[in-house]
This record gives structure tokens, sequence and C-alpha cells, in this order.
């Protein structure tokens, strides 16, 4: 009676794995959003999506699915742009700044169009302007579609020197591990400028150095750029061969 009774529930057991499993794939196939990629959803998802650039697949970290709190998904060029950039000339107020415009305006312009169209407005958080070289802490909200990522995003906050401006929170993914902090330029390891003025000084930006480590910079320097912007968290994705390799893509315009 016993082996009966373990083997009635042995069976009950696989039928259910079976169904789940039957679901799983039927979702990996189907249905799979950017919400189900996000690190902090299912980071064993490999969280990364690849995305047409001038014709060509690009790897995209999706580092949230809750950015800021306001329901989207938050992706970051996994590599650096191929040209680094200075962030300004004469101060490091973000807003209107040369790689402010880099990213809103020749950046931007390499992506489909119909994707483009899925790129959410996102409001993010800048030093104001009265805060630049008076070592100041007051910060305002600007409206972008692709932007930088802040200091306190990536490394967060109780570093050396203290940043002057909270801009945001920091974002799980460097937390559970800060070697994430390092970039690359598709090969070697190269520093990467933050949206964060360095505000005791009238030209200085946070940067990402060679070994993770943020510190400040002339914004006048030239420096890696890794673009990071928003998409609605029911967008669809699918698998696809690139490079002899399955991977996951998102083209937009395909919500769920």
């Amino acid at each position: 009676m016993k082996k009966r009774v373990l083997c009635i529930v042995l069976a009950a057991l696989a039928l259910l794995c079976a169904i789940f499993l039957l679901r799983s794939c039927t979702l990996n196939k189907n249905n799979l959003t950017l919400n189900d990629l996000a690190y902090d959803v299912n980071p064993r998802s490999g969280y990364t999506v690849h995305i047409l650039e001038d014709g060509e697949y690009t790897p995209y970290l999706v580092l949230t699915n809750d950015y800021n709190g306001d329901g989207n998904v938050l992706l970051l060029r996994y590599y650096l742009l191929e040209e680094p950039h200075v962030y300004d000339y004469t101060d490091s107020y973000y807003n209107g700044s040369l790689v402010d415009s880099l990213l809103n305006e020749i950046f931007i312009s390499r992506l489909d169009a119909d994707f483009l169209s899925s790129i959410v407005d996102t409001e993010i958080t800048i030093a104001d302007k009265s805060s630049i070289g008076v070592g100041g802490n007051r910060v305002e909200q600007i409206i972008r579609k692709a932007f930088l990522l802040s200091v306190t995003e990536v490394a967060g906050i109780g570093g050396h020197p203290e940043p002057a401006c909270v801009e945001g929170s920091q974002l799980k993914y460097f937390a559970d591990d800060y070697t994430r902090l390092i970039a690359y330029d598709n090969t070697n390891a190269a520093s990467w400028a933050f949206r964060s003025s360095y505000t005791a000084s009238r030209n200085a930006v946070w940067r990402n150095g060679l070994d993770g480590v943020a510190g400040g910079g002339g914004g006048h320097w030239v420096q890696g750029v890794r673009p990071a912007f928003c998409l609605p968290r029911n967008l669809l994705v699918h698998q696809d061969a690139i490079d002899g390799e399955t991977v996951f893509v998102v083209s937009g315009n395909n919500a769920q």
C-alpha cells in the first residue's frame, strides 16, 4: 500500500514538473519580455539583449525593471562607444553639455527608427548649475531619452571623497560586484564618464578608472561614453543566432 501511494505521489510530482517545464519553454520561446531578463528579476537569464546600431547587433545589459520607480527597464550599453569624447570644455553642467548632445543627437540616430520610437522619455537627476564650482549639493531633474549613469547609481555613496550630489540610488547590478564598474572599448579596459559633476571644481566630472574605482577628472579630458536609456518592461524579446551564438534580441514596437 505504501509503495502504491509513493508511486502515485512520484507520478504526480513528475506531471507537475512536466507542466512547469512546458510552460517555461513556451514562455522562453514566445512570451519572454525585457522584464524577465532584468538583472534584479532573474540574473540567471543572462540579463543581456542585442540591439541594432547602424545595422549591426550590439549587446546591452538589462540592469533593472524599475528604473527610478517609473516602471521602465534600464539598458546600458555593454561596450563603450567606439570613439571617446570630452564631457564639455566650459564647465561640468550636464544639461546641454557636449556629451549630452552627443547622446541625444548623434548616438540615437544610429538606432533603427522603429526601435527608437520605443525609447521612453526618462527623468534623471543631475547637479544643479548653481552647485558647480562651489562644492554645492543642489540637484535638478531633466528629461532625456539617452543619458549617462550617475556616480551614485554606479558606485553608490560613501566613497572617498564623497560625491556632493546624490543623483538617484545605487543599482543592484553594481552593488553586487564592484568589478562590474570596469568597462571595455571592445577589447581593452577604458575609463568612462558619469553624468555627475565633481562640484568642487568648475570643470571636473566623476569618471570610472581602468580598475573600476570612481574618481574625478577634467571634463575636457577625452574619455569613454557608455549610453543608457529606458524601454517599456513589456517589450517582447526573441532568440536569434548572431555570429554562431544564440542570443536575445529586442527590436521595439512589440509590447506584450
